[in-house]
């Protein structure tokens, strides 16, 4: 009989699910989610100053680690909150990295209103496109009025 996962160490949540392989253990990864949620937000808002982004951070991060306990991809898993910490500094540096590539190009080529002119209105030749349409016959002009 499986031992209640609320009754589990983070450790031995990240055992179970790694153990489970292809089958999901879903109250395991439930309890390992709802205990790792709030440390990762935390390290979100802090990290990044931004609710929206800690939420992303934590969505982020626990997915990646679910997904690679599953694939029996976690050389360690009874330091699965090491790993998770890891994982929170990977994704903010890359986030980081993002933002200052944004900043930069807005920066260097933000102002294209200078640059790109609108082009001018085509104007229709109605002598042009009365003759086209006389060349055509008479079902031909009239299908579409």
């Amino acid at each position: 009989m499986p031992e209640d996962a609320e009754t589990l160490e983070d450790a031995a949540l990240a055992r179970r699910i790694a153990a489970g392989g292809a089958t999901i253990d879903s109250a395991a990864e439930t309890e390992l989610y709802r205990r790792l949620a709030p440390r990762v937000r935390l390290y979100g808002l802090r990290h990044l100053r931004d609710p929206h982004a800690a939420h992303d951070l934590m969505q982020q991060v626990l997915l990646m680690t679910l997904e690679r306990l599953r694939a029996g991809r976690l050389r360690e898993p009874d330091r699965i909150a090491s790993f998770v910490l890891g994982m929170c500094r990977m994704v903010v540096l890359e986030i980081r990295r993002g933002t200052w590539r944004r900043e930069t190009l807005l920066a260097t080529y933000g102002e294209t209103a200078e640059a790109v002119e609108a082009p001018e209105p085509l104007a229709l030749d109605a002598d042009r496109l009365a003759g086209c349409l006389q060349a055509l016959a008479e079902r031909e002009r009239t299908w579409w009025s």
